[in-house]
């Protein structure tokens, strides 16, 4: 228990029972036996204090009219103390459903070795290898409304149970679903009490791992040829196809969701689910729900990075340089420093992870857009110089100086990095579905990998963009013990020249 609240973040935060993490954090020396007691006692009597089960919501504001309830994001904040116990259930919890194999190699949400990367390139590659098989591709984005407030808490009880969750696990997780409450917070002044009669807590650690449960089954509605990937609430169905009856399958697998999700009472919102068409001979089917027809786009959206039709990104890339510049603008006008290290940490605080998300699935090899990603890095660290009175160096000077790596670079090493993490095993991703080892002996390592995909059309696919300069790292890099191990011994191979 000392150790779990040695952990906890070093921030006050608004909380229901007026306790923060600091205090615990603080004091935990102290404050471990009582705290010790007070969750043997909930777990053991199945039973949480009226005030774990209450949430303060904070609207905060997104954009368009602030009179428009609409525009605002709520936030869910809830006892840090109720969050903590949360914690270690949730880890048990986890333990539990890794160890018997529960949760859908489907889903890439909220578990150890899955993430939003994971599941991007897992489906870029799909696509991509169709597309070197000259086929069409015919993908949903279904949207569900307030999936998260929306399970009915007596059917997430029912399918806690068929997974083996019982006894008193089962009835202290009963009564944190019931009765609970919350308040909505203004400026200083709260709202009335209102009653929650749905749903699972947001802002709570165990909702979104009870999400996920909630949703597990609902691959296996689904024929085995269509392809679904699941991030929480974020469902995708996609299907590669030559023939109409193959295509057709996938409108029979829609209607199947459909189904599951009215059994299931949650709400497919047919005006937020959009279709999305690849191929160049693709004839842009129309696909329904509710008997209504879908909206296809030309670019969608997809878990934070931006896909067009013809898998490339560079509206991504115009999106992401504008926010990075947006960000550094607001900084520059803002922040008053001479200190060239507190620029550093600024800005890779700020703008470089604007820079940085997902790259392994969008790393450009074109050089113009290669080019307008370095020029926000050359713009910031420009500007650094000015802001501390420095004597204007080029480009490569300032990087050594701050000890910044130049931007392309890093995504280099981003590659090869989850090229190492899936070939050893350090997520969920099934290497022999994404490439084929090569079974001859090289000068060079082991490990080396064969690409049969591969065109123009393809050639700015994660594998095929990693996998020449993968064939010829050292072996002493590629046998790294772990991921830390396998950077550094990386950076100095890539600074020799590789």
């Amino acid at each position: 228990m000392q150790n779990l609240l040695s952990e906890l973040p070093n921030k006050e935060g608004i909380s229901p029972d007026s306790l923060g993490y600091k205090i615990l954090k603080i004091c935990r020396l102290t404050l471990t036996p009582m705290i010790t007691e007070i969750f043997r006692l909930s777990l053991d009597s199945m039973k949480l204090p009226a005030i774990w089960k209450d949430s303060i919501i904070m609207p905060i504001f997104k954009s368009g009219k602030r009179d428009n309830v609409g525009n605002y994001r709520p936030i869910s904040l809830t006892c840090v103390l109720c969050r903590t116990l949360e914690r270690i259930i949730a880890q048990q919890l986890t333990d539990y459903l890794i160890t018997h194999d529960i949760i859908s190699k489907h889903q890439y949400g909220f578990m150890k070795q899955r993430s939003t990367n994971t599941q991007l390139i897992t489906c870029l590659e799909d696509w991509y290898k169709a597309l070197y098989e000259e086929k069409n591709i015919d993908v949903i984005y279904i949207d569900y409304k307030k999936a998260f407030d929306s399970v009915p808490i007596n059917l997430l009880l029912y399918k806690l149970d068929k997974i083996g969750i019982k006894g008193k696990l089962y009835g202290w997780i009963s009564n944190f679903l019931t009765n609970r409450t919350f308040r909505v917070k203004i400026a200083d002044k709260f709202s009335s009490s209102r009653t929650v009669y749905s749903g699972v807590p947001q802002g709570s650690v165990l909702g979104p791992l009870l999400f996920i449960i909630y949703i597990n089954d609902l691959p296996r509605f689904l024929s085995k040829n269509t392809n679904i990937v699941i991030y929480a609430d974020d469902v995708k169905i996609y299907k590669a196809y030559k023939t109409e009856i193959e295509r057709n399958e996938l409108q029979s697998d829609l209607s199947k969701i459909e189904q599951w999700s009215k059994i299931w009472a949650l709400d497919i919102s047919s005006t937020k689910t959009f279709v999305f068409h690849l191929g160049n001979k693709n004839c842009h089917h129309d696909y329904f729900i509710n008997g209504i027809k879908l909206s296809q786009v030309e670019v969608i959206r997809d878990l934070g990075v931006n896909i067009d039709n013809k898998l490339k990104f560079d509206k991504h890339i115009a999106i992401t340089t504008k926010k990075a510049y947006f960000k550094a603008h607001q900084i520059f006008r803002n922040i008053k420093s001479k200190s060239p290290k507190t620029w550093n940490i600024l800005y890779k605080s700020y703008v470089r992870p604007q820079l940085e998300y997902a790259t392994e699935s969008w790393n450009p090899i074109l050089k113009q857009d290669i080019n307008k990603l370095e020029r926000v890095q050359r713009f910031f660290t420009r500007i650094i110089y000015k802001k501390c009175n420095l004597t204007y160096k080029n480009y490569e000077t300032r990087l050594h100086f701050l000890k910044l790596d130049s931007l392309e670079c890093r995504r280099k090493v981003f590659d090869l990095t989850m090229l190492f993490k899936i070939f050893k095993g350090f997520t969920h991703l099934d290497q022999y579905s994404l490439f084929k080892p090569l079974n001859r002996s090289s000068r060079r390592h082991n490990c080396q990998i064969f690409i049969q995909h591969k065109n123009n059309k393809t050639r700015n696919s994660f594998i095929n963009r990693t996998n020449n300069t993968w064939n010829n790292l050292p072996q002493e890099v590629v046998n790294s013990s772990s991921i830390t191990q396998f950077k550094q011994k990386l950076r100095i191979s890539l600074n020799r020249g590789l």
